[in-house]
């Protein structure tokens, strides 16, 4: 073999060799653009699937104001939080004169906002624009001097017609007096009483 031939295979061989480095080369070069393009993506993703918390806002409490009276150490207008009761803004007012009548004030009742507040004294009758009491301890029984028409309704052998005469009667002759006087409407006689007079009353 002479060494032009020797030569060519040389050549040859070392020609292979560049185009495999060469091929080789491009392929590493293709795989990481590959990747390099799919990081956008892949963060494009991940910023979809990531919610951002909402901040939240402390709520600030409400404020009411509250127009105390009566018979309380230091009678006035208190400012309170939302949520407080009854009991809270007598307490912020120094408690109850000696002379309050407790029994007519809830306690527990949830303050609103412009809210009047008034202790009364004990004996103390509180009246309406009619002139009727307002501040009765409820003891179950119907005042026929206050009552609607559907409470009156709601009394045994009390219909719509006798409830009508009811409410008649004592607007042309003022309230009642005394339960008894019941029996002087049109249509309530003494066996009709028997029935009412303990679950009746009048002030």
């Amino acid at each position: 073999m002479d060494q032009i031939t020797i030569d060519k295979r040389r050549m040859t061989i070392i020609v292979v060799v560049l185009f495999v480095f060469i091929l080789l080369i491009s392929i590493k070069l293709y795989d990481r653009n590959d990747q390099t393009e799919d990081i956008p993506e892949t963060m494009a993703g991940l910023e979809e699937e990531i919610e951002v918390a909402p901040v939240r806002e402390e709520s600030k409490p409400s404020i009411l104001y509250v127009d105390l009276k009566g018979a309380v150490v230091k009678p006035g207008v208190y400012k309170l939080d939302d949520g407080t009761r009854v009991l809270d803004v007598i307490q912020l007012a120094g408690g109850f004169q000696t002379n309050a009548d407790q029994t007519k004030i809830n306690l527990a009742a949830r303050l609103t906002d412009e809210m009047v507040i008034y202790i009364p004294t004990i004996g103390e009758v509180l009246v309406d624009d009619n002139g009727l009491p307002t501040n009765e301890v409820d003891d179950g029984k119907i005042n026929i001097n206050t009552a609607t028409s559907g409470e009156l309704e709601s009394l045994p052998g009390i219909g719509a017609a006798k409830a009508a005469s009811i409410i008649t009667y004592r607007e042309q002759n003022g309230p009642f007096k005394e339960i008894d006087a019941l029996i002087n409407v049109s249509g309530i006689g003494s066996k009709s009483f028997e029935q009412l007079k303990d679950k009746i009353k009048v002030h």
